[in-house]
């Protein structure tokens, strides 16, 4: 990429970082993204002048054939206000 002086980075991570949820038990995930998603934004600063993007995606609660529909509704009580 540094020889092109272009390229894109994206990486997966998740809405619970930035928005998390008491009743969902996200405490590792959370760990593991979090420094993803510091690094990426390091890096995106760094490599900005070399033409080589960094992002990182978080979706929400997806319903997915993994997760039955009942788990993928989020209680009123503990949506982010």
């Amino acid at each position: 990429m540094r020889l092109q002086k272009s390229g894109h980075v994206v990486n997966i991570s998740t809405s619970f970082v930035s928005q998390p949820i008491g009743v969902l038990p996200a405490s590792l995930a959370n760990l593991t993204k979090s420094g993803l998603e510091s690094v990426i934004r390091s890096l995106a600063i760094e490599f900005a002048d070399e033409g080589i993007r960094f992002n990182a995606i978080a979706p929400g609660v997806v319903n997915t054939p993994m997760h039955p529909v009942e788990n993928a509704r989020i209680p009123e009580a503990a949506k982010p206000v």
